[in-house]
């Protein structure tokens, strides 16, 4: 099975880089092409030169045998809706590939679904986010109308978590639950203590990847008021009113900017707390299936997390509904550690090769 995977950024640095690389690993799948987002040809002199998106070269990489990465910018924007001309102009790369199956990761990739069907692929609309909704909680009508346009294109609807199918019942197209995963092995290490945490004592709680405005930042920081005796560490990227942590007079909160992911897990395996305190009052939010969830458990570290519905039960996960719950697992954990290699062997359900194994079927395979 030939399967064609669009993306809405670069592959270099993406989240999803192991799960492919796993796919390919799959006897099911005899290649795997990932589209790497790039600007269109018309408008990149404009909006393109200062953007961190992969320029409008057309590029193919390949990765391994079975894995190849292709830019291929489309000759406008997704936007401007002509979906048809776009499609022809697609004709050529679908014609090269020929695959037979797409995954298609936005709404807006409606001439992909176009130019797949005519090919006679199979098409799914992977929906990772609520993408309906802006990453701050408020609608999003531009993703709602191509959503509308998107799906009639569409075989089927996959979906990273319950919540996410409900809304999309009404297209009358089969949905499919698959959830985010994890590289388990990297995670769980075990891993050397990074330097950079060297100068940090322990007990540290940690969060780690994205603090974006579906992060309760306020929440992090009185926590970390409270436990004044804790050190509080922050790995990766901030962004929106969440970068007021970097100016946060508290010696006890640690800010680390962005490191590559084995640096990463190193700091969370070395840590003795993760903590995602996720905002729970908006749709966006709710819709969260978080990877950084699978990678604290797979590293076999104690997660304290917010009430979202698709947050599972199981060793390693408190689930918290106040600060009173918070305050409460901190200190027992701290005071009766859960044993790591229990939480460890609890996450490896959700490892990328089980995850793959799911959506092969959905995608066709035996």
């Amino acid at each position: 099975m030939k399967v064609l995977w669009t993306l809405t950024g670069p592959w270099k640095g993406h989240r999803w880089q192991r799960m492919f690389l796993d796919l390919s690993t799959h006897k099911e799948i005899s290649h795997i092409y990932v589209i790497e987002r790039s600007y269109d040809l018309i408008t990149y002199p404009i909006r393109g030169l200062n953007g961190q998106l992969p320029p409008p070269i057309p590029l193919i990489k390949p990765i391994n045998p079975k894995l190849t990465i292709i830019r291929y910018p489309l000759l406008y924007p997704e936007k401007i809706f002509s979906p048809y001309l776009l499609s022809k102009w697609l004709k050529s790369i679908i014609s090269f590939i020929k695959p037979d199956v797409g995954v298609l990761s936005s709404p807006f990739h409606i001439p992909w679904a176009m130019s797949l069907k005519l090919s006679g692929a199979k098409v799914i609309y992977f929906v990772y986010d609520e993408i309906r909704y802006s990453e701050s909680g408020e609608p999003r009508q531009d993703t709602i109308l191509y959503e509308n346009r998107m799906v009639p294109f569409s075989d089927a609807i996959v979906v990273t978590a319950p919540i996410l199918a409900e809304p999309r019942k009404h297209y009358g197209k089969p949905i499919y639950i698959r959830p985010n995963g994890t590289d388990t092995k990297l995670w769980r290490g075990p891993h050397k203590e990074p330097d950079f945490l060297r100068d940090i004592p322990h007990p540290r709680i940690i969060f780690h990847g994205h603090m974006g405005p579906w992060i309760d930042h306020n929440l992090f920081i009185e926590i970390a008021q409270h436990f004044s005796d804790i050190q509080f560490i922050v790995i990766g990227k901030l962004s929106g009113n969440a970068s007021a942590i970097k100016n946060i007079a508290l010696k006890n909160i640690h800010f680390i900017p962005f490191r590559p992911q084995h640096d990463v897990a190193a700091a969370v395996y070395h840590s003795d707390i993760a903590f995602m305190p996720f905002k729970t009052e908006d749709a966006f939010s709710k819709a969260i299936n978080p990877l950084k969830l699978y990678e604290a458990l797979a590293a076999g570290i104690p997660t304290i997390i917010a009430n979202l519905p698709s947050i599972p039960q199981g060793p390693g996960i408190y689930i918290y509904k106040s600060n009173h719950d918070i305050f409460k697992y901190i200190e027992g954990i701290l005071e009766n550690p859960p044993d790591k290699d229990v939480i460890s062997q609890f996450a490896r359900q959700w490892d990328w090769h089980n995850i793959n194994k799911k959506m092969i079927e959905i995608m066709g395979g035996k």
